[in-house]
């Protein structure tokens, strides 16, 4: 399986939209989580960038926007997340989605240690996150940023980080290119999904939940789960999330369960 997958400039407008898929909601609050639980995502979608960075010692310089269909692709592609969710974990988990299209360039960008790829950290985007995501608005966060295409030598996407003191899962990944985000041999917005399900796998280690596969998201091999031709790797999602995964040296199951699920969202809502 593929591994792959400030100072900021004043805000002058944002344009946000809303997907909902499903959240039951209203009534009075439950003291403890019951099924099915809720995710609230946010998308922020950096399309264009001014950026100076260090590469193999020599200063470089990126400045550039994505197009109209790449941008319209990667919103289509994250609105149909909580398709992926719902299905993956069979019913036991329902989201909503909220997009912010930045109108303002993401300036900074950083080295992933000395690996010759470059992300958006939390720290390069803090500014963004406080006034967008506060503390217990959302349950994750991802950012999507334009790279030029294959300009700036960056890593797909990046997960499993937690902001807000651990009540927000974040992720990170590159605009790349439009035919990426429209490929037929993968679910629309599995990349998302996977690195949103790396978000989860921390979020529940700190509530002590610990049963996870080999190598965890990247075990699918292992496990003999290959690649589908037409949804990629959904069949390991779902085995994944719904605990199906059947490890013979610990003789059990392992993924995320109904018990871990139960156990809430990271605002706790």
């Amino acid at each position: 399986m593929k591994k792959i997958y400030c100072i900021v400039v004043i805000l002058l407008f944002f344009v946000i939209i809303t997907t909902a898929v499903g959240c039951s909601g209203g009534g009075t609050k439950e003291k403890e989580p019951e099924l099915p639980i809720c995710y609230k995502h946010l998308l922020l979608l950096y399309t264009e960038v001014d950026v100076t960075y260090e590469e193999a010692g020599e200063q470089r310089s990126f400045q550039g926007k994505m197009s109209e269909p790449l941008k319209q692709a990667i919103i289509d592609a994250f609105q149909n997340l909580p398709k992926l969710i719902l299905d993956g974990s069979n019913g036991d988990v329902e989201s909503t989605c909220e997009v912010v299209v930045m109108e303002h360039q993401l300036t900074k960008i950083s080295p992933f240690y000395d690996t010759g790829l470059f992300w958006v950290p939390m720290d390069d985007v803090a500014d963004d996150l406080t006034y967008y995501a506060p503390r217990g608005k959302y349950d994750s966060v991802h950012v999507i940023w334009y790279n030029g295409g294959r300009q700036i030598p960056s890593y797909f996407g990046l997960g499993g980080m937690l902001i807000n003191n651990g009540t927000a899962t974040y992720s990170t990944l590159i605009a790349g290119e439009e035919y990426w985000w429209k490929n037929d041999a993968q679910a629309l917005g599995e990349p998302i999904l996977h690195e949103w399900l790396h978000g989860v796998t921390s979020y529940l280690l700190t509530k002590g939940y610990n049963n996870f596969p080999f190598e965890d998201l990247h075990g699918a091999e292992h496990y003999g789960y290959p690649e589908s031709e037409t949804e990629g790797w959904m069949p390991w999602y779902r085995a994944y999330m719904q605990c199906a995964i059947w490890d013979e040296d610990d003789n059990k199951y392992v993924g995320i369960s109904r018990e871990a699920w139960i156990l809430g969202t990271p605002t706790g809502n």
